[in-house]
């Protein structure tokens, strides 16, 4: 039985992410995946690659620069792995914004990360070779997103 696998290399610029939004959506459409799941990817996937590539280009040209995706689907799970060769960063390691008490209360950005940990039941961070590896798991069951440890 194959397990189907989604891989694709882009650029580090923020232009080709519509295309890589579509293939991505369509992949998992065709796997008949859940909605909240097929959400849950579609979220982790934009942000952490948005993040890269806004965080990590600073002023060097983006197609320099490669974001390897790979979205591999199991029976429970989907498991994401990006990869990078932007400047080593770890995004496991950024805290979680304050509550606030009201969205007027709240400011513009800097939650991202906080909806990457809500959509996923493991999300860890590694360099090797010089290169950011990230790895999430987003549940397939509507109740498998209750956290455990990352």
């Amino acid at each position: 039985m194959t397990i189907p696998t989604y891989e694709r290399t882009i650029p580090a610029e923020l232009g080709g992410l519509s295309e890589l939004h579509r293939e991505l959506a369509a992949f998992l459409e065709e796997q008949d995946v859940p909605n909240k799941a097929w959400h849950d990817a579609q979220l982790v996937c934009e942000e952490l690659i948005v993040n890269a590539i806004r965080h990590g280009l600073g002023e060097r040209a983006g197609a320099e620069h490669r974001i390897d995706l790979a979205i591999v689907l199991g029976d429970r799970s989907i498991q994401i792995r990006i990869e990078d060769d932007l400047p080593l960063f770890d995004p496991t390691s950024v805290p979680l914004p304050p509550p606030r008490r009201s969205l007027a209360d709240a400011p513009v950005g800097g939650r991202g990360l906080a909806l990457v940990r809500a959509a996923t039941t493991q999300f860890r961070w590694r360099s090797e070779g010089g290169r950011n590896i990230t790895e999430l798991e987003v549940s397939l069951s509507p109740r498998g997103h209750q956290r455990a440890g990352n």
